[in-house]
Parts: C-alpha cells; sequence; structure tokens
C-alpha cells in the first residue's frame, strides 16, 4: 500500500504537475480507501473476503463509512481543509481513487492462498 501511495504521489507531483494541496487530497482519500477496503481482508487470516459475510460485524461498516464521510466533511468544508492544507477532490477523481484501492483485496486474496498451500 505504501509503495502504490508513494507511486500516485509522484505521478500526481511530477507527470501531472498537480499543486500539492491537490495532490495531499488525493493521497488522503487514496490512503483512506485502500484501508477501509483492507479491513474486509483483515476479518480473518485464513477466509477469504468473498466467504466471509460482510454484515455480520455492523460496527465495521459504520466505521468505513463514518471514515470516508469524515474524509468527505474534511475536503469539503473550507476551515478543516484548511487545517490539513487540502482542496476538494470531484466525485469521479474520488471514484477513480476508489477503483485504485481494490487491489488491495487481489494481493490479499492471493497472498491467502499461497500461504494456506504452505501450511
Amino acid at each position: 500500500m505504501g509503495l502504490v501511495v508513494f507511486g500516485v504521489w509522484v505521478f500526481l507531483l511530477k507527470k501531472l504537475n498537480m499543486d500539492v494541496s491537490v495532490a495531499r487530497g488525493y493521497i488522503m482519500a487514496l490512503m483512506v480507501f485502500m484501508q477501509n477496503i483492507h479491513v474486509f481482508n483483515c476479518r480473518s487470516e485464513k477466509k477469504s473476503v468473498f466467504k466471509t459475510n460482510p454484515f455480520s460485524n455492523p460496527f465495521i461498516l459504520v466505521a468505513i463509512f463514518g471514515s470516508i464521510g469524515l474524509q468527505l466533511i474534511i475536503m469539503n468544508v473550507p476551515f478543516l481543509s484548511h487545517i490539513l492544507r487540502t482542496e476538494p477532490i470531484s466525485a469521479s477523481h474520488m471514484f477513480m481513487l476508489f477503483l485504485m484501492a481494490i487491489p488491495v483485496i487481489v494481493l490479499m486474496e492471493i497472498f491467502k492462498v499461497v500461504r494456506k498451500k504452505k501450511y
């Protein structure tokens, strides 16, 4: 996750010549999405994320939606975005960042399969 975030940071600054405050918002959103997706992987070290009921622990869902809600509030309320020095991101770019976070599930599923075969 760290390598992906760093790679996106470099890409935003060096290739797209994005302003640092805008790039900071992108990176914050990407990290929030990656961590929230990874929560589903962490529910079991052995079972596939696709074999666990996502609704069996409603507190996780509340926490995920709460953290995404806080992220959106922080990015869109001028006083709060000023504190973190971020800028708002369009909905289409937020969706793109969400899609960039999905490979976390794929990589962890591969890890679980490889680990299961070892033991």
